[in-house]
């Protein structure tokens, strides 16, 4: 019985690890739109079109402080970009989400969502947070901004696009 729920689960796992694969592709291809050939970046098109993303991620938070030992969990993080309003959102940690959507800024392949906060977490006040995904390469980080200067990373992952079925 055992060997067939770890059979199941590394199924499972392969599945999940293809689909996002498969996504990240998808990610990459897009990423061709936002750079010209000269490599000069252009603004997002005014078409209002929408990107969603889902990505596997590790959260790497600490405990305490910021310089504390940090707690590693997986979990999937799902986010969108308006690229004709220029805004975006995620959720998960710190999450930037829909109602209270960041600033998008699209710089060659990446795109950066960036919003002012005013909280303490971890002993510290926080200024700046954002996210930023990579259209080459699906990758995904999360980070804060710190008033001592510090900007920190919390969350890594890749993402692959979300296409919505037809019904």
């Amino acid at each position: 019985m055992m060997k067939i729920k770890t059979g199941l689960a590394i199924a499972l796992l392969g599945l999940i690890v293809g689909i996002c694969c498969f996504f990240s592709y998808q990610v990459g291809a897009k990423s061709k739109q936002a750079v010209g050939v000269d490599g000069r970046d252009y603004p997002a098109p005014n078409d209002g079109t929408q990107l969603n993303v889902l990505c596997d991620s590790i959260a790497s938070i600490p405990s305490a402080g910021l310089d504390s030992k940090r707690v590693e969990n997986k979990f999937i993080v799902v986010g969108g970009f308006n690229l004709n309003d220029h805004t975006g959102w995620y959720q998960g940690h710190f999450a930037i989400d829909e109602t209270r959507k960041g600033t998008l800024v699209v710089s060659g392949t990446e795109l950066t969502v960036t919003r002012p906060a005013l909280f303490r977490q971890f002993g510290e006040r926080v200024i700046k947070e954002g996210f930023t995904v990579d259209r080459n390469n699906g990758e995904f980080r999360q980070w804060l901004a710190f008033e001592n200067g510090q900007k920190v990373e919390f969350i890594k992952g890749h993402c692959g696009k979300v296409t919505r079925p037809p019904f």
